[in-house]
C-alpha cells in the first residue's frame, strides 16, 4: 500500500515532530549552557549562529523549486529529488570552498579554526536534508521525515553528551555537531532510498543531469531563497524599532515572550510544509485544491483553540519559575511578561489563520509572487512598527507584529488562487481571527479587572470558555479528520 500527501494527516506528524523537537532543543541548550562558562557559552551560541547562517545558503530555498518542478507523480519524484540534492551539493561546495580561507583567518582564543570549519561542514549537511524531506512529503511518507526530525535532535543530544564527557569545551562540541549531522544525513539518505519509488518512467532512467539543469534549478530557486532570508525578519524589525524607540532594556522585556511565539509559529510552519506536496499534486484543478485548504481548516481551528491556552499556561509556568523577575515583571512596566505575551497571541492566531493562503501562492505562475507579498507584508509591520511603537512602547510591537501577519493572510488571498473557491471561507477566518484578537487584547487591557485580578488561570479559562462556540461549530468535521489522521483511511492513499 502506497501513500500519497495529505495535509491533514502530514500536519498531525510535522506538527507533532517540530513541537517534540522545540522540547529537546531547550534541553540541549541546558545540557550545554550548565557545563560550560558564561564566556564559552555565549561564544558557542554566537558560532552555532554563525555557522548556522552560512549553511542556510545550502537551503537557498531549493526545496520550494523542486515542488514546482514536480510533475505530481509519485515516478517524478526520484528525478526531482536527484537535481535538488545536486543543486545543494553544488552549493554546499561552493560554500565550503569559500569558507576555507575565511576560517583560516579567524582566531578566537580556546576555538580551533578546524572546529569552525568542522561546524560548517555541519550545518551544510543539515541543510541538505532538505532535499530529500520534501521527497519523502512528495511520497506521502510525511511520518518518516518526523521520525528522521526527532532522530536528528536526539543524535545531536547524545552527541552533546559524549563530548561532554570527554571535556567540557567548544572544540569538542564541534566534533559532536558535524558527527550528528553527517549521522543525521545517513539516516535521511537510507529512509528517502526505502521509501522512493522502486521504478521510475522510461525517460527518467535514461537521463544524466547536466550541469546546467541543476544551475537552472538555483536560479529559479532565487525567489525563494530572498522570501527564505527575509521571513525571519517579521518580530526582529519591532526590535530594532523598540530599541531605537524605548531603549535596549524594552527589547529585553519584548523577546521573552516573543520567543514563546517563536516557538509557536513552528506549527503553521509544519501546515504550510505538510500541505505543500498535497498542493502541488492537484495543481492543475484549482477546486481540489481550494478543497485541500477548506478541508484542512477545522484542524487549524482546532490547533489556535488548544494553542492559545497553552501558550499562555507554558508561559506562566516558566515565566515564574525559568526567567528572572527584573525580565518579567519589573516594577513600573505593564505589558511585560505573560501580559505582554498575550497580546502577541494574535499575531500567531493570524499566521495560523493565513497558513494555507501563504503557502498556495509558492505554485503560481510567477515565482517572485511569493517573496513579493512577504516583503510587501514586512514593509506594512516595519511602517506600523514606526507609528504604533513611539507612542505605544512595546504594546505597539505586538500591534505591528499583528499587523504584518494580517496583512500576509488578506493579501495572500487576494493575490492567489483561492479568491474564487472560498469567499467564505475567507470571511470565516477573519471573523475567528478578529474574535480571538478583540478577547486577547481585551483580557490584556483589563488584566487588574475585577474579573482577571491579574490571574493567568481565570484567562484562560475565559478565553476557552468564550471560543468553545467556534471551534465547536467544526467539532464534527475536526472528528473526522483527526480519524483520518490517526488511522490513515484509505482515501488518502493508492493502492
Amino acid at each position: 500500500m502506497v501513500k500519497s500527501p495529505s495535509t491533514n494527516r502530514d500536519s498531525y506528524w510535522l506538527v507533532s515532530a517540530n513541537l517534540f523537537v522545540a522540547i529537546l532543543g531547550v534541553v540541549s541548550q541546558y545540557l550545554i549552557l550548565t557545563n560550560l562558562d558564561s564566556i564559552e557559552y555565549g561564544y558557542w551560541v554566537l558560532l552555532l549562529d554563525a555557522t548556522l547562517s552560512v549553511g542556510i545558503l545550502v537551503d537557498f530555498g531549493i526545496p520550494d523549486a523542486m515542488i514546482r518542478l514536480w510533475n505530481g507523480a509519485r515516478e517524478d519524484v526520484t528525478r526531482v529529488v536527484r537535481r535538488g540534492l545536486l543543486a545543494q551539493s553544488l552549493l554546499g561546495m561552493a560554500i565550503l570552498a569559500i569558507s576555507i580561507p575565511v576560517v583560516s583567518m579567524i582566531d578566537i582564543e580556546g576555538i580551533s579554526p578546524i572546529s569552525i570549519l568542522l561546524m560548517v561542514i555541519g550545518s551544510i549537511l543539515l541543510y541538505q536534508l532538505g532535499s530529500m524531506r520534501i521527497g519523502l512529503r512528495m511520497l506521502g511518507r510525511a511520518d518518516e521525515e518526523s521520525v528522521a526530525v526527532v532522530f536528528d535532535r536526539v543524535l545531536f543530544i547524545a552527541s552533546i553528551l559524549l563530548a561532554l564527557k570527554v571535556g567540557p569545551n567548544i572544540n569538542n562540541l564541534a566534533i559532536a555537531f558535524v558527527c550528528a549531522s553527517f549521522l543525521s544525513f545517513s539516516y535521511t539518505l537510507w529512509r528517502y532510498q526505502k521509501n522512493r519509488p522502486k521504478y521510475a518512467l522510461t525517460e527518467d532512467n535514461q537521463h544524466v543531469e547536466n550541469f546546467s539543469e541543476v544551475t537552472t534549478l538555483i536560479i529559479a530557486a532565487l525567489p525563494f531563497a530572498i522570501s527564505l532570508f527575509i521571513f525571519p525578519l517579521f518580530g526582529r524589525i519591532d526590535k530594532f524599532i523598540i530599541a531605537w524607540s524605548e531603549g535596549v532594556i524594552q527589547v529585553a522585556y519584548f523577546n521573552i515572550p516573543w520567543l514563546v511565539i517563536l516557538s509557536g509559529l513552528s506549527v503553521p510552519k509544519s501546515i504550510r510544509q505538510a500541505s505543500l506536496p498535497d498542493l502541488a499534486s492537484k495543481r492543475h484543478d484549482s477546486s481540489l485544491k481550494s478543497k485541500v485548504v477548506g478541508d484542512a481548516w477545522p484542524i487549524s481551528s482546532l490547533l489556535i483553540w488548544i494553542g492559545v491556552p497553552s501558550s499562555m499556561l507554558i508561559s506562566e509556568l516558566v515565566f515564574s519559575n525559568v526567567f528572572p523577575a527584573r525580565l518579567v515583571s519589573p516594577g513600573g512596566e505593564e505589558f511585560v511578561g505573560i501580559r505582554l505575551l498575550i497580546c502577541l497571541l494574535p499575531a500567531w492566531v493570524w499566521s495560523m489563520v493565513g497558513a494555507l493562503e501563504l503557502e498556495s501562492l509558492k505554485l503560481e505562475q510567477s515565482s517572485i509572487k511569493y517573496s513579493s507579498i512577504i516583503g510587501i507584508s514586512l514593509l506594512i509591520n516595519l511602517f506600523s512598527g514606526l507609528f504604533f511603537i513611539p507612542i505605544l512602547g512595546i504594546l505597539g510591537a505586538a500591534i505591528s507584529s499583528m499587523l504584518g501577519f494580517i496583512s500576509l493572510f488578506i493579501i495572500a488571498f487576494f493575490s492567489g488562487p483561492l479568491i474564487s473557491h472560498h469567499q467564505t471561507l475567507f470571511h470565516k477566518k477573519c471573523i475567528i481571527g478578529a474574535i480571538y484578537t478583540i478577547i486577547l487584547f481585551s483580557i490584556a487591557i483589563y488584566w487588574d479587572s475585577s474579573m482577571i485580578k491579574q490571574s493567568t488561570y481565570r484567562a484562560i479559562v475565559l478565553v476557552m470558555i468564550i471560543t468553545s462556540p467556534i471551534t465547536s461549530l467544526d467539532f464534527s468535521e475536526i472528528r473526522r479528520r483527526l480519524s483520518r489522521t490517526a488511522y490513515d483511511i484509505p482515501e488518502d492513499e493508492v493502492v
